[in-house]
């Protein structure tokens, strides 16, 4: 009995420090360290969840190496800023549309779910007047890039520490008068392209376009080109010459004059009109 005790008493001695060594290698964050910190994804396909533990909806799959800026931690479980593409939901009703891809909160309260319904978990909270990237809109829903009060949460064993200090959020923040404007710039480059998208174009900044002529009236020119009822162009030129067209399929050039803010196509500087076959 005694051999066995001094058996024992040395297997513990001999395996006691490759236990603290696995304890100490498993811990995400040095005792001294405090919050924010940035942190890695150490295995691939890790969820972050809308909540504190594995029966909350994935808002995210990562794969390994991502990295997340770490927020807080509630018991076993890490809050982390959103990554980018990961699930998250406002009510269309509740927000103004500032251009295609840029949002902003119409509402005191606006509450981020992790599905497009309503009963699904709330991920976050937007304030009033806070702007936000638009990744897709849904109608009655629209899908929005990370934004500050939108958080998920990964369990403690998929990350490890990697440095101090917040990595930062990798998407724009849509709240800054840049991203703003280049939203706007972005958006009307978009209607630009639309209005002029039945016109071809040659090398030397002339335009042709083809189809039925129509005199209009309170708009940015007296004539206008329409091909299956949609506008192809306004046309800027004598009405001694338009006139006589107007109702017949016709192809003129010229140059783009202007592209109205206002109007859905641009205005063409008549250089040449003939009958179209």
């Amino acid at each position: 009995m005694r051999w066995v005790c001094l058996f024992l008493t040395a297997l513990i001695a001999f395996t006691e420090p490759a236990f603290a060594q696995a304890r100490s290698s498993s811990a995400s964050v040095p005792a001294a360290k405090g919050f924010p910190f940035t942190a890695e994804t150490v295995s691939d396909r890790v969820n972050v969840r809308a909540g504190q533990n594995n029966n909350f909806e994935s808002v995210a799959v990562l794969p390994k190496d991502t990295m997340l800026t770490v927020l807080d931690k509630k018991f076993k479980w890490y809050k982390v800023y959103l990554p980018v593409g990961a699930k998250a939901y406002v009510k269309s009703s509740y927000v103004k549309l500032l251009t295609a891809d840029l949002g902003e909160v119409a509402v005191d309260r606006l509450n981020v779910r992790c599905e497009p319904n309503a009963e699904a978990t709330t991920v976050g909270q937007l304030k009033q007047g806070q702007k936000f990237f638009i990744q897709k809109n849904e109608g009655e829903w629209i899908w929005i890039k990370p934004a500050d009060g939108v958080y998920g949460w990964v369990n403690e064993a998929l990350l490890v520490y990697k440095m101090e200090g917040a990595r930062g959020n990798t998407e724009p923040d849509p709240n800054t008068v840049a991203a703003v404007k280049a939203s706007e710039a972005r958006a009307e480059q978009i209607k630009l392209t639309a209005k002029t998208a039945l016109l071809i174009k040659s090398a030397d900044g002339s335009v042709e376009c083809a189809g039925k002529l129509q005199k209009v009236e309170g708009a940015p020119a007296a004539y206008k080109i329409l091909h299956d009822n949609a506008s192809v162009c306004f046309v800027d030129g004598p009405d001694a010459v338009l006139s006589s067209f107007v109702g017949s399929n016709v192809r003129v050039a010229g140059k783009i004059k202007t592209v109205p803010a206002d109007a859905d196509a641009a205005v063409v500087t008549l250089s040449k009109i003939s009958l179209a076959l």
